[in-house]
């Protein structure tokens, strides 16, 4: 993993398969860490060519280390994390989707209230400041409470949207 990281730190752009590679070494670490009460799946949709296609190296990166130091962390039982690369209808943009199934974004930001003199939020800082690198207006990015049918907060949804490199 540090490896990987080492040989894209200094790309401008990676492709969605060098990504994925990142994100499943780096969620491979973590389900040793979890056992078997951890999953997570990287998917694409059929319009991706995860070979051609595109992205910031280390963009989704901290989003997925969010869900799971902030999200899953805390939580009993499974735990789970998704990432989904597609385009959108028009395929003028990326389309980038982490979700997991954690606690929550208020039952976080409490957590860490506590515990506010050891936690340094980094990664919400680093994704905007490599999206201002793009600054492209197109670029979009979205965090919101997943909720089930009685409205209760079952997780975290983090979307970009980001022009098609």
């Amino acid at each position: 993993l540090t490896r990987k990281i080492l040989e894209v730190s200094g790309r401008k752009q990676i492709s969605i398969a060098t990504e994925m590679d990142i994100l499943d070494k780096y969620l491979t670490l973590e389900k040793m860490r979890f056992g078997d009460n951890f999953n997570y799946t990287i998917t694409t949709s059929d319009k991706i060519d995860e070979d051609y296609h595109q992205i910031l190296p280390m963009l989704l990166q901290p989003l997925v280390e969010n869900s799971v130091k902030h999200g899953l962390l805390h939580k009993h039982g499974a735990k789970n994390v998704s990432v989904h690369f597609e385009l959108d209808e028009q395929e003028a943009n990326l389309l980038c989707t982490v979700t997991d199934n954690g606690i929550g974004r208020q039952k976080s930001a409490e957590i860490n209230a506590k515990n506010r003199h050891k936690h340094q939020s980094f990664s919400t800082n680093s994704i905007h400041e490599r999206l201002a690198i793009l600054g492209d207006k197109h670029t979009k990015f979205i965090t919101e409470d997943v909720l089930n049918e009685a409205n209760e907060v079952v997780g975290t949804r983090c979307m970009l949207q980001l022009p098609v490199l």
